[in-house]
């Protein structure tokens, strides 16, 4: 017996009275996908800003660090254009482009490359960076498949 006052999602929605709302994608990994394009942000800009502070010679990085195929001028060249497109990546990846899941990986992939080529000169966040940079190639490859329209 029921009182007329039955006040529950369930009950409404069993009446038609009421939809819960709904937000955004509901398929599978749109958040990790959503992740790998903010993460991959994060590491341009962070790779923009140590490439530039590599190419002025300041003192952020360790002194006297002798590389194995270029200076630190150099290497902070190559970090600055991985940099940039690690951003255009991003933006591509966060407005749901079919190329940009295959440019973030690429440039992730570059990057983690020049990470650990980078560990001289500063290890921590050359190896926190190949980190982040694996977990976004993983985000991207294993979750960033278009899907069929059901």
């Amino acid at each position: 017996m029921t009182s007329g006052f039955e006040t529950t999602e369930a009950a409404r929605s069993a009446r038609g009275e009421y939809d819960a709302p709904r937000s955004g994608p509901t398929e599978r990994g749109a958040g990790m996908l959503a992740f790998a394009g903010v993460m991959l942000a994060i590491l341009g800009i962070l790779n923009v800003i140590y490439g530039i502070a590599a190419i002025s010679n300041s003192d952020f990085y360790v002194g006297h660090t002798r590389f194995i195929f270029n200076s630190l001028n150099g290497w902070g060249w190559v970090i600055t254009i991985i940099g940039a497109a690690q951003v255009a990546a991003a933006l591509s990846i966060l407005r749901q482009t079919g190329w940009g899941r295959w440019l973030g990986v690429a440039t992730a992939a570059l990057n983690s490359i020049a990470q650990l080529l980078f560990i001289p000169s500063y290890p921590f966040a050359s190896l926190a960076l190949f980190a982040v940079d694996i977990v976004v190639i993983y985000a991207l490859v294993a979750y960033g498949a278009r899907r069929a329209p059901a």
